[in-house]
């Protein structure tokens, strides 16, 4: 995310002129180059599923301390195991903000970088569409799930699910057969 330990923002990465996967470029170069960071998009994911969380427990919290008291000593701490330091809810709140900012930033401008790799007929973007038309199929051909899904401005990185509709396997005779139906507004 770019992110300095002093809340300063780092410049975005420069998107290199080849593709990675043109046949042209050299695989080894854009390897070596690049950082493995496997759970780094899990991180981002399960802040964004805690950040309601995060905040309503900051509201909660702050309520009983003020900004600025010190921690209670608890009786098992003692010199070398201690928790020093302060009640800072007000700076947590600023910086968990930051961060959810960043995140949203982050995700708009997929869209804007798909377009482009797109444009560039990148192996991504035509690897993102395959995958797009392979799920439009697979979801055709479903019983118990209806899952109608069309790319945002033809931008093989954003999808937009327009209709789910749910409807569980009946168990026995006397089960109900209860679905969800969910649409969005903004249909074309």
């Amino acid at each position: 995310m770019g992110i300095n330990p002093d809340g300063t923002v780092q410049p975005p990465p420069v998107i290199p002129e080849q593709d990675i996967y043109d046949d042209d470029s050299s695989m080894i170069d854009s390897e070596a180059s690049a950082v493995f960071e496997p759970f780094k998009d899990l991180c981002k994911r399960r802040f964004l599923w805690y950040y309601d969380t995060y905040l309503a427990s900051i509201k909660v919290e702050s309520g009983k301390v003020t900004d600025g008291a010190q921690f209670t000593k608890m009786p098992f701490e003692h010199a070398g195991n201690s928790m020093d330091g302060k009640f800072l809810y007000s700076e947590l709140e600023r910086r968990l903000k930051f961060v959810k900012q960043r995140l949203d930033h982050e995700t708009a401008s997929w869209a804007a970088e798909g377009l482009i790799l797109q444009d560039k007929e990148s192996g991504v973007a035509a690897n993102l569409q395959r995958q797009f038309e392979q799920t439009v199929e697979h979801y055709k051909k479903q019983d118990s799930v209806t899952i109608d899904i069309e790319l945002v401005d033809d931008n093989p990185f954003l999808w937009r699910v327009v209709r789910l509709i749910l409807l569980p396997q009946m168990m026995t005779d006397t089960d109900d057969n209860i679905g969800l139906l969910w649409e969005t507004d903004d249909q074309p």
